[in-house]
């Protein structure tokens, strides 16, 4: 016999009632009690101001568009998204119309909200991003029919 939750209760079965299922003890519950996963945080995108010509507002949309798929990206498939968002930006770096410091630093900016989160640093985040863009420098994106 035992003390569960302060009443003195049999671990074995009864067996006068053998369908009653035996209750565990409050320690093992809250052991064996798995912690609820925290909602994905979503927060707004980052936003680089440009001009007011068709081109800008492309390459604005782009970064629009890469800073929230990093500001969301889900644990496990951070690095690729952080990744893939650089080399997209770094294509347009590649093409001469978005700076490359300011790619970076929007990324950075929208890959902070990862900090500290699973082991992620600053420091992968920015290296993941220097990698993209590299990677997209080295293949400038097409750009025909946008008037710089």
């Amino acid at each position: 016999m035992r003390l569960i939750d302060g009443v003195p209760r049999w671990y074995r079965p009864d067996p006068r009632r053998p369908d009653e299922p035996v209750p565990l003890p409050r320690w093992l519950v809250t052991r064996l009690t798995v912690p609820p996963t925290p909602p994905p945080t979503l927060c707004a995108p980052v936003r680089l101001v440009l001009g007011g010509s068709r081109l800008d507002a492309n390459v604005a949309a782009a970064v629009d568009g890469e800073t929230a798929k990093v500001t969301n990206a889900r644990p496990g498939v951070r690095a690729i998204t952080v990744f893939k968002a650089a080399a997209a930006l770094g294509e347009l770096v590649g093409a001469r119309v978005l700076d490359e410091q300011a790619a970076e630093n929007v990324l950075l900016d929208a890959a902070s909200v990862h900090d500290r989160i699973d082991d992620w640093t600053a420091r992968e985040a920015r290296g993941h991003i220097r990698n993209g863009i590299a990677r997209g420098r080295d293949n400038p994106r097409r750009l025909d029919g946008f008037a710089a």
